[in-house]
């Protein structure tokens, strides 16, 4: 299983994305110079006595699933995103050192994780700065459920992903040339904050302040959200600008909010770069998808974005 790719659009992955209660399954068709477009979008509520083995299959008969190259996306809490810094070793030794240095980081056996590894990449102006390494890892036991679920439900699985990697190919979509993006997006389980150049993973960050709370109707609440927000935020931007010296970042994009939100507006007031809202449409043609259901609502694309975005890796 591999986390690794630069984004580079392969020829059409089928990213799946097994949520305790639900399933999304999305596709992206593209073509060089123009904007991806959504060529299939599912969400499935997981009921009934089949739970989402029983969804899964429905899904894999429907959309012919096995004639697919199909990644999984992991959820929060299903995987550690960690930075460390690089070991100086031979690359056919990293994994093994790198193993063993985050060993007292994890809540679990070290021998008993699944990990890859993505190299930081190095800021030029400063050269003689160490290298670092964000690695990934997972239970193996996690690993082998979601494998056998897939493939037992005729979803040929052929690699695991996560939604840092997912995000980061969002946002190479928006990128300037050479100029730096943040890309702030929220669902069900929080925030994301990733930032990124020339469609490389620089810096992530997430937050626990979800969607339904940007969204609340309690002013008082909203208010004490979009403050803690714009502190954190900025606080990430800084922390940004100090390690990646050579970056100009151009803008902060949040993604799928309404405008009545008020989420942008206040980080315009409070934050040091400009500030903007994506709607779906912004990062893809919806032309292939315009009547399903399951992108009807701000929730229901937020839910369905990363999916999305997983499904824009590259081959290999």
């Amino acid at each position: 299983m591999g986390w690794r790719s630069r984004t580079v659009v392969p020829k059409g992955w089928l990213a799946v994305r097994v949520w305790p209660d639900r399933i999304c399954v999305a596709q992206v068709a593209t073509m060089s110079g123009e904007k991806p477009c959504v060529t299939l979008c599912r969400m499935r509520n997981i009921e009934g006595a089949g739970g989402a083995a029983g969804i899964l299959k429905s899904l894999a008969r429907e959309i012919s699933a096995s004639r697919h190259q199909v990644l999984c996306l992991l959820n929060t809490g299903e995987y550690q995103f960690l930075l460390v810094e690089a070991p100086n070793v031979p690359a056919n030794e990293l994994r093994s050192a790198v193993r063993w240095r985050i060993k007292d980081q994890l809540d679990y056996l070290v021998d008993a994780a699944t990990l890859d590894v993505l190299p930081v990449p190095s800021d030029r102006s400063t050269p003689t700065r160490a290298a670092n390494l964000y690695v990934v890892t997972a239970q193996n036991t996690l690993i082998a459920e979601r494998q056998l679920l897939l493939e037992d439900a005729r979803f040929p699985l052929s690699v695991i992903d996560i939604p840092e990697l997912a995000q980061r190919n969002l946002a190479a979509l928006l990128e300037e040339p050479e100029r730096g993006l943040a890309l702030l997006s929220f669902d069900a389980s929080g925030g994301l904050l990733t930032f990124t150049c020339n469609g490389e993973l620089y810096l992530a960050r997430r937050t626990d302040v979800s969607l339904q709370q940007i969204l609340t109707k309690n002013p008082d609440q909203q208010t004490r959200m979009f403050d803690r927000l714009a502190l954190d935020v900025q606080r990430t931007i800084d922390h940004f600008d100090r390690q990646f010296r050579s970056i100009a970042l151009s803008r902060l994009v949040l993604s799928l909010l309404p405008p009545e939100c008020g989420l942008e507006a206040h980080l315009v007031n409070n934050l040091s770069l400009p500030v903007m809202t994506a709607s779906m449409d912004v990062f893809f043609d919806l032309s292939g998808v315009v009547e399903l259901p399951e992108l009807s609502t701000v929730e229901q694309q937020a839910e369905c974005l990363l999916t999305l975005g997983a499904a824009l890796r590259a081959a290999g």
